[in-house]
């Protein structure tokens, strides 16, 4: 018995979250998918429905929708995209704690996030300490089940 999905991506117009976005578009076992935004998407496929604002809060859900139970993150940038340590943080740990916890909010049960290998809390490398306290966080945030990704492996 085929069981379908709806789902949820922030992070769909960076490079990993568009690739992530098409393969769901095109993937029969997901009927819906949000794209949390911050500007509008070049182009959507017919299931997929953005969610736009600045910060990534969902904060008009609409209990008509299909509930997503998937969700994806797909965000991040690097230290010198951002500028500094404390920017970087901002977006690799704040902003992926924030936007996971509003998942979890309109109904999200598993979740994936990209991560990094080597990610630890007591990493010294500033990067690499971000994504341990991200999935430090994130697995104490009690979603069904938590997936953690490198991309580049």
């Amino acid at each position: 018995m085929q069981h379908n999905y709806n789902a949820i991506i922030a992070g769909s117009s960076g490079l990993v979250g568009g690739k992530l976005l098409s393969l769901l578009e095109e993937t029969s076992h997901i009927d819906t998918v949000y794209a949390l935004c911050r500007s509008p998407l070049e182009s959507t496929h017919h299931k997929t429905h953005q969610i736009m604002d600045g910060a990534l809060r969902i904060t008009n859900w609409d209990d008509t929708h299909p509930t997503p139970t998937l969700g994806f993150i797909c965000l991040g940038t690097t230290l010198k995209k951002a500028g500094s340590k404390a920017a970087l943080e901002k977006i690799d740990l704040d902003l992926v704690c924030d936007v996971a916890q509003t998942m979890k909010m309109v109904g999200v049960k598993r979740i994936a996030i990209v991560s990094s290998l080597g990610a630890s809390p007591r990493s010294l490398s500033h990067y690499l300490k971000c994504k341990g306290k991200v999935e430090q966080r994130i697995n104490q945030m009690g979603f069904e089940h938590v997936s953690l990704s490198d991309p580049a492996h």
